[in-house]
């Protein structure tokens, strides 16, 4: 589904950032009007996926084209998702938009369902499919002519696949509330969600995010922060990790040190605990929170 209200504030806010609705038409070759329809809601169907892209390449960091795709309808938000449903997803959503330009081809039945196969499902490379919507064309009298809009479309959904799989995808992580129960992940305990641009060759199920209710390590975390971890139980020392404690019967963020059959929790607000292996389930390592360059 479209959002047209979510799209229209990131045009706003990109537009303020370069001053005026003119500058970012030009640098984006579309015109200063259609910028405008969106911000005042006047259009109902979202842009397509390559005036996306030149959206996202001028935002100057403020948004980005996984972003769009999303807000735009292009991909559906399922948290279980990994990049090659993503794939298809787009590939689909893209094809379907231009599936009009092939009515007046009058292609059968079997024809679009082959072509359909071809460009959504994508199981060759580009160069073979390439050749493929070639030696297909070349059966419809107005060839030269067929050929040229299906290299379009392809064209159109290979450059979007690139983009998406260069960028990662951003998807919603649940945000969990500290339990005192060994199962975090319980979905009574989600209290809202955060988006995350989740890298390639994983899955959002990877990542879940933990609202912060201590000040130990303050000022990197306060009451009420927001981390992202990786889930994960091969961490290294000096990483800032998430732990349960079965002693305490909570989840603790801190910076790690192991030695033989102790875990030590480093905090910068609070001394440092020490607990016994047993006692610790690790739940993976901090990568993202309010400021983000402490985790780099």
């Amino acid at each position: 589904m479209f959002e047209q209200e979510k799209f229209s504030n990131i045009l706003k806010e990109i537009t303020n950032s370069y001053g005026s609705i003119s500058e970012l038409a030009n640098y984006t070759h579309q015109s200063r009007s259609y910028f405008s329809k969106y911000i005042n809601l006047r259009l109902d169907k979202p842009p397509t996926p390559k005036v996306l892209e030149k959206i996202a390449n001028a935002s100057k960091g403020i948004t980005t084209y996984t972003e769009l795709l999303n807000i735009c309808g292009y991909l559906p938000c399922e948290i279980n998702d990994n990049v090659s449903s993503l794939d298809y997803k787009l590939s689909e959503s893209i094809f379907k938009d231009n599936l009009h330009k092939l009515s007046k081809y009058n292609l059968s039945d079997s024809d679009l369902s082959y072509i359909t196969n071809l460009l959504v499902d994508r199981k060759d490379v580009n160069s073979v499919i390439e050749s493929k919507l070639n030696d297909f064309a070349s059966k419809y009298p107005e060839a030269k002519i067929l050929y040229d809009t299906l290299i379009e479309i392809n064209d159109n959904i290979n450059s979007s696949l690139i983009n998406l799989n260069r960028n990662g995808y951003l998807y919603p992580i649940p945000i969990y509330k500290n339990n005192k129960h060994i199962d975090l992940f319980l979905s009574s305990n989600v209290v809202d969600y955060t988006n995350y641009n989740i890298p390639l060759n994983t899955s959002a199920n990877d990542y879940f995010a933990l609202l912060i209710d201590s000040d130990k390590m303050f000022p990197l975390l306060d009451v009420n922060d927001i981390v992202i971890i990786q889930k994960g139980e091969n961490l290294e020392n000096g990483q800032i990790v998430a732990v349960y404690s079965t002693t305490k019967e909570c989840c603790l963020i801190g910076k790690l040190f192991k030695y033989e059959n102790i875990i030590e929790l480093s905090y910068l607000n609070s001394k440092s605990e020490k607990f016994i292996v047993n006692d610790i389930k690790f739940l993976g390592k901090v990568i993202k929170a309010e400021n983000q360059s402490a985790f780099k």
